[in-house]
């Protein structure tokens, strides 16, 4: 009997330690199809781009529509820029219409091109990678071309973006009080 009880408490222990070690293993690939972010988003940012600082929320509307409202810093406090298929349309309350800002538009070190860019193509783009580790999936990718890599993390559980990080242009976001929903097709009625 006593045999019998020495098997069974090895066997028993080493069942829990194989459990106890796939629980603890390491970073996994995820398919990035599977993780299903193509959402509307709603979120502050704490934008870092070399020695600028910026603050604001950016919504994500549609596949490649945001609003971007800034607060700081105090000189661009109160503009509202408009991001759509990589035209930037910037609105102030002292300007008397909408003004499309063309040294913006498509460049690769745009702030507001930078972030959209990798949110996009983290939804919907091409070369992109998911690795699943702890409480977190990170996205990243060093497709395009010319290439644009960064690495953007969401909460594992809910998929509410945490950070962005595109090293080779200093720039880093943080994100906070993040809103996220489906996204709505406005149908207008027919005239």
């Amino acid at each position: 009997m006593r045999k019998f009880f020495i098997s069974f408490t090895a066997c028993l222990s080493s069942i829990i330690l194989c459990f106890s070690l796939a629980a603890c293993s390491g970073p996994s690939t995820i398919n990035p199809e599977r993780l299903k972010i193509d959402k509307a988003y709603s979120f502050n940012a704490d934008i870092k781009y070399g020695d600028f600082s910026a603050e604001g929320v950016l919504e994500r509307k549609s596949a490649g529509v945001w609003t971007i409202t800034l607060s700081e810093p105090f000189a661009l406090q109160g503009v509202v820029m408009t991001y759509e298929q990589g035209t930037l349309t910037a609105y102030f309350e002292s300007l008397p219409t909408p003004q499309v800002l063309p040294e913006l538009e498509n460049k690769s070190n745009s702030v507001i091109e930078l972030i959209v860019g990798a949110f996009e193509n983290a939804i919907n783009g091409e070369g992109r990678e998911a690795i699943s580790f702890g409480d977190k999936v990170k996205i990243s990718s060093r497709a395009g071309n010319p290439p644009k890599p960064y690495e953007l993390m969401f909460d594992k559980q809910s998929l509410e973006p945490l950070t962005l990080s595109i090293p080779d242009k200093s720039l880093t976001a943080e994100f906070s009080e993040v809103q996220v929903s489906q996204i709505v097709q406005v149908i207008l009625p027919s005239e």
